[in-house]
């Protein structure tokens, strides 16, 4: 198993395994590769999505939240919706990342 990077070592020694989520399959996983960052990836094979803080942050599936993404970047001329993902939100928003 890849070792994971630093931040995401960090937040398992805080916040311990998220909860209450889901296992992507490798095939969702490896549809985000050169697309969102590997260290991620990594971290979505070893512990899924899922919530940490009683649910105050939550890990999510791309894929589950691309809709609501497309529909907010529909006009925007500073971000594409086609490189932009939603990998986590909280009370106050989403985690985005946009390869653009």
């Amino acid at each position: 198993m890849t070792e994971l990077f630093i931040n995401y070592r960090r937040c398992l020694e805080e916040f311990g395994a998220p909860s209450d989520g889901e296992r992507l399959s490798e095939e969702t996983i490896a549809g985000y590769t050169g697309r969102i960052p590997e260290t991620y990836l990594d971290f979505l094979r070893a512990y899924g999505t899922g919530k940490w803080l009683n649910g105050y942050f939550q890990l999510c599936n791309p894929d589950a939240y691309q809709s609501v993404v497309n529909m907010i970047l529909e006009h925007d001329p500073d971000f594409s919706a086609d490189n932009t993902f939603a990998l986590g939100f909280s009370s106050f928003g989403a985690w985005p990342n946009s390869t653009a």
